[in-house]
């Protein structure tokens, strides 16, 4: 099997992406095989603590997010000390899907070990105080910037003068 390279994320701490091989696209392995089994240069110090969740990232796009086996995240195969991940498709991560890959790009040069850690604070970070608005809509302002949600989830950003913004489809 190529190489691929990998990322593993922890709910607490770290999240991580793989990039998934040909071999997938190719119809010889499924996507759950892909970003969870086989994954080289991960010692135990690394793993430990970290056993949730594991993304798959094809061209710095994450293509698939699993949870992984809170009890039992991981195995390591003797022969070749590789280690696979135990996991289910996430639903709480399933968002991301379609999203850029957090980390540094994998086809850079210089890149040579396949694992990668994110902190999952890039996720999970944020909070604004929301706000009811006479009309029953919740409004939240951050640095000047309003985001206003009616009841029907349509959503209205202000932007201030002088601001920009960036839109990115999922």
């Amino acid at each position: 099997m190529a190489s691929r390279p990998f990322s593993f994320a922890s709910a607490n701490e770290l999240v991580g992406c793989c990039v998934q091989p040909e071999s997938e696209r190719a119809g010889e392995l499924s996507q759950a095989q892909s970003v969870l089994e086989w994954w080289p240069q991960l010692d135990d110090a690394q793993l430990n603590g970290r056993a949730d969740p594991a993304l798959g990232v094809y061209e710095d796009v994450i293509v698939a997010a699993y949870d992984l086996d809170p009890d039992n995240p991981w195995t390591r195969r003797p022969s070749d000390d590789r280690v696979k991940f135990r996991g289910a498709p996430s639903s709480r991560w399933a968002h991301l899907i379609g999203t850029p890959n957090p980390g540094w790009k994998f086809k850079r040069r210089g890149v040579q070990k396949p694992v990668q850690f994110v902190p999952d604070t890039v996720f999970t970070d944020g909070h604004a105080d929301v706000e009811p608005t006479p009309t029953g809509d919740l409004r939240a302002v951050i640095a000047g910037y309003v985001l206003t949600v009616s009841s029907t989830g349509e959503a209205t950003l202000t932007v201030p003068v002088g601001g920009s913004i960036l839109v990115s489809a999922r």
